[in-house]
């Protein structure tokens, strides 16, 4: 085999993707939350708070993102964005002791 018969195949990035779908610079809120998988009210709290990254441009009252900082957003986030699931309810035994313990 020669090194001209190999075939490299090439990823492309979120961005390009992004672009190939026909998508604007600029993206409002409502799409890149759609885009991203996560809800839109979700987005908006994660910024608020200061827990996403994601910088916003406010035009005429309204939030838009840049489509790079969102394939980076996109990049970054953790794959499963599966919502972690808090049981209510009292401790079971067992957590009573780790908690007094300092386990939790």
């Amino acid at each position: 085999m020669y090194p001209h018969d190999r075939l490299t195949v090439v990823q492309p990035t979120t961005l390009e993707l992004l672009q190939r779908q026909g998508q604007p610079a600029l993206i409002c809120l409502k799409d890149a939350a759609r885009i991203s998988g996560v809800a839109v009210q979700t987005l908006r709290n994660q910024i608020s708070l200061g827990r996403c990254q994601l910088k916003t441009i406010k035009r005429g009252g309204r939030r838009f993102v840049r489509l790079q900082d969102l394939a980076e957003f996109i990049d970054g986030s953790p794959g499963g964005n599966e919502p972690t699931v808090r049981r209510t309810g009292r401790l079971t035994k067992r957590e009573e002791i780790e908690r007094r313990n300092g386990r939790c």
